[in-house]
């Protein structure tokens, strides 16, 4: 009980010195400017090494995008813990859960994104990570179903759907500057796409679980 709970604190500790710089960060470039700020700057505004910062981030640009590249390694754990779960149903829980911790650091996601799209260096990076980020999902899905070929199609067009709702709920919640609720945005956009999407996963799922050589019935 001891050793977990020391765990725990270190995950905690790692966690707030990590929001630390992230934070730092984006006090920094709105107040010098993206270009004008330097590691060395941000590292001393959380109040931690120059070394520390390399264990949390590459980069400085990096800074800006680990909450979006984590999505992958969230995604992926609670797909191949799931169990039982419907896969649908995962894969909202998670986008609910980020929707949640974007909403709580709203000023924070606020200025991030001001600042991102006001840099062309970073805009054009963000554009490129979303189209991986889209890619690597559409990829962890079809492992997890099975399938390829024609039948990746609807799964395609389902993640597509999933994202365009994260997407435009940000969107708005960028708009509005955080007035509006993320996780209802989101939710309420989920509910409309639900009654296509979630039949689609879901005999997709019914076919990746029926044993080989057996029609579809």
């Amino acid at each position: 009980m001891a050793a977990t709970a020391r765990v725990g604190l270190r995950e905690r500790k790692k966690q707030q010195t990590r929001r630390a710089l992230q934070e730092a960060a984006v006090r920094l470039f709105g107040e010098k400017g993206y270009d004008n700020t330097t590691v060395e700057e941000i590292a001393e505004a959380a109040d931690v090494s120059y070394r520390t910062f390399f264990r949390y981030f590459a980069s400085k640009e990096e800074v800006l995008e680990a909450d979006f590249t984590d999505l992958i390694e969230r995604m992926t754990e609670a797909v191949s813990g799931r169990g039982d779960t419907p896969l649908f149903d995962v894969l909202m829980s998670v986008g609910t859960e980020m929707c949640r911790e974007f909403e709580e650091r709203g000023d924070f996601v606020v200025e991030r994104n001001r600042i991102v799209l006001s840099t062309p260096v970073l805009a054009a990076r963000v554009l490129l990570l979303q189209a991986d980020l889209h890619t690597r999902l559409f990829g962890l899905v079809l492992d997890e179903l099975g399938l390829s070929g024609d039948a990746a199609i609807g799964v395609r067009l389902v993640m597509g759907s999933i994202s365009g709702v994260f997407d435009a709920a940000l969107a708005i919640f960028m708009e509005t500057e955080g007035e509006q609720s993320l996780v209802r945005l989101f939710e309420d956009g989920i509910r409309t796409i639900d009654p296509i999407a979630r039949p689609v996963f879901d005999r997709l799922e019914r076919e990746a679980r029926r044993p080989a050589g057996m029609g579809a019935g």
